[in-house]
């Protein structure tokens, strides 16, 4: 960093830090590297001395590691050195040598940093058809390593492309499944609130239903109830009339002359009161049961001790009966009631 600022004081400090570590972690490579960038600050630094020193420390490491393309390096920057102090062959001998490394591995960046050294070394041995050779070496070398940056940063672009528009397809889905996931739960919303409403609106149909069918239940109820009425009422009459005309045969009874038309009256007079006395009841008790059918059971439940005059006078209180219809019907006095 200090380096690209050409601050190469503050880098050589910071590469003699770094080369001290490198050397305590045993790390041959960073150390041989350390060297190498030393050697470039100090011939910046015009401490020739110092460079070749370094550039000879690099190049040693290297060799003992057998890193090629850092052996060209080293090369090229002693290289550098030598015709610098204007030894020409000694520069020529280590710059032929990283050339023919660039060459057999195809290092372009060798090549072309090689090449360059060359045209400047045979330019001072006055060969120019040499010079302008490797001058042009160099050149297409750039060229090359021009077009190979701007394909690398084509396919850079391309991937950043291909990453993008798939990020944009991954994006476009993301927003269809939410878009989906955001109709299903608005539709079992929709379905749910449609599902409700038709079930309170059921629930109200049958509510109302069940209202009239009570209504029309709770009507026949009471119908029957003022028929069974009616039909009371006319037990009361008949059972009246019956009671009449038994009263009227105890009457003749007592003005027969005849013992035996007395015994016949008497006895006609009781079969009369008993009969219709039997059939009130029983026709009391089938017309109740049609409107009240559980009465009797349910009373019984409840009271499992009441005679059937008691189930009887539980069956008129029901029907609303006055203590005088119901005294007319049993032939009981309202006191006794």
């Amino acid at each position: 960093m200090y380096g690209s600022r050409k601050d190469y004081v503050k880098a050589g400090q910071y590469l003699e830090e770094s080369l001290k570590i490198s050397k305590e972690l045993g790390n041959r490579r960073l150390e041989g590297v350390n060297y190498l960038n030393l050697g470039t600050i100090n011939k910046q630094l015009e401490n020739y001395d110092k460079a070749i020193e370094n550039l000879g420390y690099a190049l040693s490491v290297f060799e003992d590691m057998q890193n090629t393309i850092y052996i060209a390096r080293c090369q090229i920057g002693i290289g550098h050195y030598y015709l610098h102090i204007n030894k020409i062959n000694q520069s020529l001998i280590h710059a032929t040598k990283a050339y023919e490394e660039g060459e057999k591995y195809e290092f372009k960046t060798i090549i072309l940093n090689s090449a360059e050294l060359l045209s400047q070394i045979y330019l001072s041995k006055k060969d120019t058809l040499k010079s302008y050779y490797y001058n042009n070496i160099k050149y297409q070398m750039k060229d090359s390593l021009n077009l190979e940056e701007s394909l690398t940063q084509l396919s850079k672009l391309e991937l950043q492309y291909d990453f993008h528009k798939k990020e944009q397809e991954e994006r476009i889905k993301q927003q269809q499944k939410d878009y989906l996931y955001l109709i299903t739960i608005i539709s079992l919303i929709f379905i749910f609130v449609i599902i409700t409403v038709v079930l309170l609106s059921r629930q109200k149909v049958r509510a109302k239903n069940a209202l009239f069918e009570k209504k029309q239940l709770e009507d026949k109820i009471e119908f029957k109830n003022k028929e069974l009425a009616i039909n009371v009422m006319s037990l009361i009459k008949k059972n009246e009339m019956l009671s009449s005309i038994s009263d009227q045969l105890i009457l003749l009874k007592s003005k027969a002359v005849k013992d035996e038309t007395k015994k016949t009256l008497q006895i006609i007079a009781r079969k009369l009161k008993k009969n219709s006395e039997s059939e009130i009841w029983e026709e009391f008790e089938l017309r109740f049961k049609q409107v009240h059918g559980e009465f009797y059971k349910k009373l019984l439940e409840k009271f499992p001790q009441l005679s059937q005059g008691e189930q009887r006078l539980c069956a008129f209180l029901r029907l609303n009966m006055s203590t005088k219809e119901i005294s007319d019907l049993t032939g009981q006095s309202i006191s006794a009631l």
